[in-house]
């Protein structure tokens, strides 16, 4: 495969983020592709909860930002509205969008 997808996962270390991934594949009857890589974070926090050095490494090596970390339960608990409303304003207003040329 001719590219890479950076995946931002909620998990306390590698381990865990890779079996959170593993995981979401399952259920679709597919294993967890080479080219998916996690990334600890939380799309609710500043800058995803991840550092500058990585913040900067995928502003230069992503084209495409794409959300798909939303809440569905819909339940009272304020989780949907911080993960489908803050985490959009978050790529929006921090500015983090794809830096990478000719895209």
């Amino acid at each position: 495969m001719g590219y890479n997808v950076w995946a931002l996962v909620r998990a306390r270390d590698k381990v865990q983020a890779r079996q959170r991934l593993s995981i979401r594949f399952a259920r679709s009857n597919r294993k967890l592709p080479r080219n998916v890589i996690p990334v600890i974070g939380d799309i609710r926090e500043s800058s995803w909860g991840i550092g500058q050095e990585t913040m900067l490494f995928l502003q230069e090596e992503c084209s495409q930002i794409i959300h798909i970390a939303g809440e569905t339960s819909f339940k009272s608990n304020g989780s949907c509205y911080s993960i489908n409303l803050t985490g959009v304003q978050r790529i929006v207003e921090e500015g983090h969008y794809p830096a990478k040329k000719g895209m």
